[in-house]
C-alpha cells in the first residue's frame, strides 16, 4: 500500500504539470486491504512551496473503508537533472 500511495501522490503532481521525485512519504495503515478486491486510490497536491510540493493520498476499499492514508513531500526536478538521474549519471 505504501508503494501505491507513493505512486499515486507523485502522479498527482505530474498530472498537475510538476516533474517531481519523492523526498519523504508518511503512511498510516488503518485497515487491511482485502486481496482480490477493488480499491480506489486518491492523491492530490495540497500545497506548493517553491520547488516543494506537499501531497495527500488515501486508499479506499470497495466497501468504502479507508485502508491507508498518506502525506508526501515531493521536490520538483529539472528535465535535465531527471534525465541524468535516469541515466545513472547523478
Amino acid at each position: 500500500m505504501a508503494a501505491l500511495l507513493d505512486e499515486v501522490m507523485g502522479a498527482s503532481c505530474w498530472l498537475a504539470g510538476h516533474r517531481v521525485l519523492a523526498a519523504k512519504i508518511e503512511i498510516e495503515f488503518k485497515k487491511s486491504l482485502p486481496l482480490l478486491g477493488v480499491a480506489t486510490f486518491e492523491g492530490k497536491p495540497v500545497r506548493i512551496e517553491g520547488r516543494r510540493l506537499v501531497t495527500e493520498g488515501r486508499i479506499v476499499s470497495d466497501r468504502g473503508e479507508v485502508c491507508a492514508t498518506g502525506t508526501g513531500l515531493f521536490i520538483v526536478v529539472s528535465p535535465e537533472r531527471l534525465a541524468a538521474m535516469m541515466a545513472g549519471r547523478a
